[in-house]
């Protein structure tokens, strides 16, 4: 019997989907924080071109990025991967630096 693996990560990138402000306050407060969330927030394609040649992993995916205004007025995008672990993985650092 074939048991399907478990979807640890798809209610947290549900959450990033629907409720990104409130994710951010609760996860990442500074950043929260710096953006003006009178601006609208413009999404961009999840798709990250590989920049660092030692990695040969080729395009990496996202769970969200957008673009949004800073209180300085400045634009910037915000880059937001969640990885939920079941169990210890050593490479896990690693994994997360790549991207």
């Amino acid at each position: 019997m074939h048991i399907p693996a478990a979807n640890f990560d798809g209610a947290w990138k549900e959450a990033l989907e629907h409720y990104l402000p409130a994710c951010l306050e609760l996860l990442f407060p500074e950043v929260y924080a710096g953006i003006d969330w009178t601006q609208p927030v413009k999404d961009e394609p999840l798709t990250l071109l590989q920049v660092n040649p030692e990695v040969r992993k080729g395009n990496q995916y996202v769970d969200k990025l957008v673009q949004v205004t800073r209180l300085d007025g400045e634009r910037t995008i915000v880059f937001v991967h969640l990885e939920i672990q079941a169990q210890r993985d050593d490479a896990f650092t690693e994994r997360m630096f790549c991207y």
